[in-house]
């Protein structure tokens, strides 16, 4: 294993086993961008996600980017190689230009490849699709289970521009879902922190007044009875954000067990019940785009059955 100088910037050399060693003016500093500071040559989305996909450990411990590093902390990663592997699936193509392409992504399909996925992923058919004309990247992620539009990237530059917009929040994210009709009012805002759960073996985010600013909107669109189809906009990108949130205020997401959902009796709908709707976005070319994605076969079959 390789040992890197103490605050050097680092060539990516894709396989390469690396320790490091925090230095003593990078008090509280985030473990991205501490990373991000180390191999100036990667934005801070894609340093994220190499954490995300890559075992990195802090004094031994499995970290996740938002970690606070501490003068002295020891850093072990092993950067990823840059090999994608090609396969051939059936793509739901909803925008294309020459700089960005938009996938509706089925439920169940994971949008990039990580510890664990290496295969069957969104971006691996995006490579199959490409077959060497452009480069597709990630610019945001979706959950496994949630359906609907995430945007991808077929070049550096392009790459670069829309994760700003991303991380400036100045992207519009609408989503459907269908959760446990307990609302007070029949639409609001939910302006309430989040975090990592208190129990550290509880892998899950918990509304926190210690945490990172998040808010949500939410609109009853159908009362079904136990049931509702409320449309949700999120101001933050939080981990699990809208599942979060609509738990807090006793309306959790039908199927979602993690957050307190009713696991539905329902051969039409197994999955946690949401779907990114549209994303509005300023595309490189500088045009203003609205790219919607129809709701999926599963969630208009449950509603259906409700109304029935």
């Amino acid at each position: 294993m390789a040992k890197a100088e103490a605050e050097r910037q680092i060539p990516f050399v894709p396989g390469e086993e690396l320790e490091m060693t925090v230095g003593g003016s990078k008090q509280d500093v985030r473990l991205d961008s501490y990373l991000c500071s180390r191999f100036g040559q990667l934005s801070r989305q894609k340093m994220q996600r190499v954490i995300r996909q890559q075992e990195i450990l802090v004094n031994g411990l499995k970290a996740k980017p938002s970690r606070k590093l501490s003068p002295g902390d020891v850093i072990r990663l092993t950067l990823p190689s840059r090999e994608i592997d090609s396969e051939q699936m059936e793509l739901d193509i909803i925008y294309e230009d020459e700089d960005v392409i938009a996938v509706n992504k089925a439920a169940g399909v994971i949008v990039h490849p990580g510890r664990g996925n290496p295969n069957g992923t969104l971006l691996n058919g995006l490579y199959h699709y490409a077959a060497g004309r452009f480069s597709p990247d990630v610019v945001h992620r979706l959950d496994k289970d949630t359906s609907g539009a995430v945007i991808f990237s077929k070049h550096a530059r392009a790459n670069a521009f829309l994760c700003e917009q991303f991380q400036k929040r100045t992207t519009r994210k609408i989503y459907n879902a269908v959760v446990s009709s307990n609302f007070a009012e029949p639409e609001g805002i939910i302006d309430a922190p989040m975090a990592d759960h208190p129990n550290e073996n509880i892998h899950k985010q918990a509304v926190r007044p210690d945490g990172r600013e998040a808010k949500t909107a939410y609109r009853v669109i159908e009362d079904l009875g136990d049931f509702a189809l409320v449309e949700v906009e999120i101001f933050t990108g939080r981990t699990h954000q809208i599942r979060v949130h609509l738990a807090h205020i006793g309306c959790p997401l039908a199927n979602d067990e993690l957050y307190g959902g009713r696991k539905l009796q329902s051969p039409s709908l197994s999955r946690t019940a949401l779907h990114s709707k549209t994303l509005e976005i300023i595309l490189p070319c500088g045009d203003e785009r609205t790219i919607s994605a129809d709701m999926p076969c599963d969630m208009k079959a449950f509603l259906e059955s409700r109304r029935g």
